[in-house]
């Protein structure tokens, strides 16, 4: 199913690449900025359909990531922190800057600071990591790479319980691709504690420790406050335990937005003044989840809404719409097509600001 989705969005970008109806709609669609999204940036990042790789579309290698920063410095594309975006909103911005480049990456893992790291640096570009304090305690419960995990490294899965009702094979690819999905879904209108009790029970079946894999591939504090002092680097506040904020109590979610900024300025001295909501459509972060943020005296929020910044979003600066750089789509062109606007512009029915 997903490998299906990838395929019939990479033909419809390749329809607006290809045709130039990207550079027709450029006056109208291109807005003054975008914000990136990532998330894993590592060496074994590539696309490959004989692998299984559910959350393959999180990853990206360095030499995407560097690709793509050398086309936004030859083209003219100012490459800027969150902090000077958000002043830019704010002052409305006259016409005739160059359009700019946010870059984020979330969670809080080591590859960013190993294979990510350097390559901002070698290039002077601000970035953004915001981080779940869950994961650099070593206690975040990363459910979706478990249930990667458990179905990668199984002939079959078999499970009744908690939920989830599954009997397939897992042998080959395509019947991991399967398995992934139809649990995927079951999954997916759970509350976070349903969820993640479900996928933790599974785990403990097939006899995979989900907080070994939380320790290989989590960032230590002192890493993030060693990141923290480069002043290209910008950190911010991703909750504590990666929870899809609307799914909780209006105390749970104050929480969540609150401490996790609390906890960050403790361990490392930062202060957080960006938020990012784990998830971050609609469904996980809507209207009340920005109050909060906002009460929170966070300076902006982000989301996972698709989408260019325009004037406009100076009023909705806690639901700024965010672009992944995904890991099935590690090609120039799609970059290409992203910064002209047009398929945000057509994703969003020609609204430049996301309706909530």
């Amino acid at each position: 199913m997903r490998l299906f989705g990838a395929s019939l969005l990479k033909n419809m970008l390749d329809i607006v690449y290809f045709s130039g109806l990207s550079r027709l709609f450029k006056p109208i669609a291109q807005g003054d900025g975008i914000i990136f999204m990532l998330h894993h940036i590592l060496p074994d990042a590539i696309q490959d359909k004989a692998k299984f790789r559910p959350n393959g579309l999180l990853e990206i290698t360095p030499e995407f990531l560097e690709q793509v920063i050398i086309y936004l410095q030859a083209n003219d594309y100012e490459i800027i922190s969150l902090d000077e975006a958000e002043r830019r909103l704010n002052n409305c911005t006259v016409k005739g800057r160059k359009p700019y480049i946010i870059f984020t990456i979330d969670d809080g893992y080591v590859d960013n600071l190993e294979h990510a790291y350097p390559i901002f640096k070698k290039y002077n570009c601000p970035f953004t990591i915001y981080v779940a304090t869950d994961l650099c305690d070593h206690k975040l419960f990363m459910w979706w790479r478990a249930l990667d995990a458990v179905i990668r490294d199984n002939l079959a899965v078999e499970f009744n319980a908690f939920g989830i009702k599954i009997d397939k094979p897992t042998r080959n690819v395509e019947e991991k691709y399967a398995a992934y999905n139809e649990i995927y879904w079951q999954l997916r209108d759970m509350g976070e504690v349903e969820k993640r009790g479900a996928v933790l029970a599974l785990a403990q079946k097939y006899n995979f420790d989900p907080l070994e894999e939380t320790k290989s591939v989590a960032m230590s504090w002192q890493q993030v406050k060693q990141l923290g002092q480069d002043e290209l680097v910008t950190i911010g506040a991703h909750t504590m335990s990666h929870s899809a904020i609307a799914k909780l109590s209006d105390a749970d979610a104050k929480t969540e937005i609150e401490h996790s900024r609390q906890i960050i300025h403790d361990k490392t001295g930062i202060l957080c003044e960006h938020f990012c909501y784990p998830y971050g459509s609609a469904a996980e972060a809507n209207l009340r989840e920005f109050k909060f943020a906002q009460q929170a005296g966070y300076k902006t929020a982000v989301t996972t809404q698709k989408g260019m910044l325009y004037a406009g979003h100076k009023a909705h600066l806690y639901a700024l719409p965010r672009v992944s750089l995904n890991g099935d789509f590690q090609h120039i062109r799609y970059v290409k097509t992203y910064i002209l606007g047009l398929p945000f512009m057509l994703w969003n029915r020609f609204r430049k600001i996301h309706k909530y």
